[in-house]
């Protein structure tokens, strides 16, 4: 079987459950995080309930869904939850919530992802550059008394 046979065997399923929302009605969709709890506790760190490394990323993915291709008169982040009203007029894909659940989604997952990637990278080049630091603070530690002792040495040398 082609594949535009199968793609067009397979719409029916795909499109029989489409909702629509009517024209002149505002759409606005509510964008839920999964597991943002385990997220902000076990790998990123951040202070609850209101880190600033987070509000700056659920606030970057916020500012991307508004410039992703819809026409998004105003978007509101709060928690984990980030919720986008639409202009009146779009008419992108028929106004079916489908279509707009589903790419919200993957440009809201693909986005958060790639900024809290940033944030992992940042905060290992900032413990690199600290860890770098300790450990010239170490050796000059360790240079100092070498130093020292070796300049005693030459100085108790030529005295006596």
């Amino acid at each position: 079987m082609k594949f535009d046979d199968l793609d067009t065997q397979m719409r029916i399923y795909e499109t029989s459950a489409d909702f629509c929302v009517l024209p002149e009605i505002y759409i606005i969709a509510r964008l839920d995080g999964r597991n943002f709890t385990k997220l902000t506790k076990d790998k990123g760190n951040f202070d609850a309930p209101f880190d600033k490394k987070f509000r700056d990323l659920m606030v970057g993915t916020t500012g991307h869904l508004m410039n992703c291709g819809f026409k998004v008169i105003y978007g509101y982040t709060e928690s984990d939850e980030i919720s986008l009203l639409f202009d009146i007029n779009i008419d992108l894909f028929g106004r079916k919530t489908r279509k707009f659940n589903s790419i919200l989604a993957g440009e809201a997952s693909a986005k958060f992802s790639l900024l809290f990637n940033d944030l992992g990278v940042k905060e290992k080049l900032k413990l690199q550059r600290l860890l770098k630091e300790r450990v010239c603070r170490k050796k000059m530690n360790c240079c100092f008394p070498a130093a020292l002792i070796s300049t005693i040495y030459r100085i108790g040398k030529k005295e006596g």
